[in-house]
C-alpha cells in the first residue's frame, strides 16, 4: 500500500501528536519510579448488608422487622439497621475494610488501629474471626449486645438490643456475626 504525499503528512502529524500528548505522562511516570512498597490493589465495594445479610436471621432476631435503613459511611465502610415495629428491639450490622491505594503493611496497620477504636474492643473474648470482643449492657427493661470482630482485612460490628433481661443478647449478636462474616469477602480480600 503507497500512501501519497498528504496521507503521509496526515500520519506523521498524527504520530508526533500522540508523542507530544504522551510525552508529559511518561516523563512524570520515568521521574517517580516504582516504590519499593508494593501497593494493594483496589478491591470490590462491600456487599450492601440490608439486601445481602439473611432475612430469616433478622426475622428471628427482630419481631416483625420495620425497613431496613442501609447507610454507606464510605467507599470502605457499610451499615444497616433493623428496628421492631415497636422500637424495642434493635439489629444494626456494620463492616469497615481499608480503602484506597494502602500498601499491605499500612492496611494492616489501619484495620487494627479502627478494631482498637471501636467501643467494646476491650470487652470478653467472643471467640469469632482472628480477634472478637463482646459486651454486654443492661439498662432498664432491656439489654444490649455488642460484638466487635477483626477477621483478616475486615472489622464488623454487631450491635443487638431486646427488651427484657436474661436474654441471651450475646450469643444472638456472636451468632449474628458469625452469620455477617458469611456474607462478607473472606478475611475482606
Amino acid at each position: 500500500m503507497r500512501l501519497n504525499r498528504r496521507e503521509s503528512g496526515l500520519l506523521l502529524g498524527m504520530l508526533l501528536l500522540s508523542a507530544f500528548l504522551w510525552a508529559p505522562f511518561l516523563t512524570i511516570k520515568t521521574a517517580l519510579g516504582s516504590d519499593d512498597d508494593e501497593l494493594v490493589p483496589q478491591r470490590t465495594p462491600l456487599v450492601d448488608l440490608c439486601i445481602w445479610f439473611p432475612r430469616p436471621e433478622v426475622v428471628r432476631l427482630v419481631p416483625e422487622p420495620r425497613a431496613p435503613q442501609s447507610q454507606a459511611i464510605f467507599y470502605g465502610e457499610m451499615q444497616c439497621d433493623w428496628v421492631s415495629a415497636d422500637e424495642r428491639t434493635r439489629l444494626s450490622l456494620s463492616a469497615y475494610r481499608p480503602s484506597g491505594a494502602l500498601t499491605t503493611e499500612k492496611e494492616s496497620a489501619e484495620v487494627r488501629d479502627f478494631y482498637s477504636r471501636a467501643p467494646s474492643a476491650e470487652g470478653e473474648h467472643a471467640g469469632i474471626g482472628d480477634v472478637s470482643t463482646v459486651s454486654v449492657r443492661h439498662g432498664t427493661g432491656y439489654e444490649e449486645a455488642h460484638v466487635v470482630v477483626r477477621d483478616g482485612l475486615l472489622v464488623t460490628q454487631v450491635t443487638y438490643r431486646v427488651p427484657g433481661k436474661g436474654t441471651d443478647a450475646a450469643a444472638k449478636a456472636k451468632n449474628a456475626a458469625v452469620e455477617l462474616l458469611r456474607v462478607l469477602p473472606p478475611k475482606g480480600r
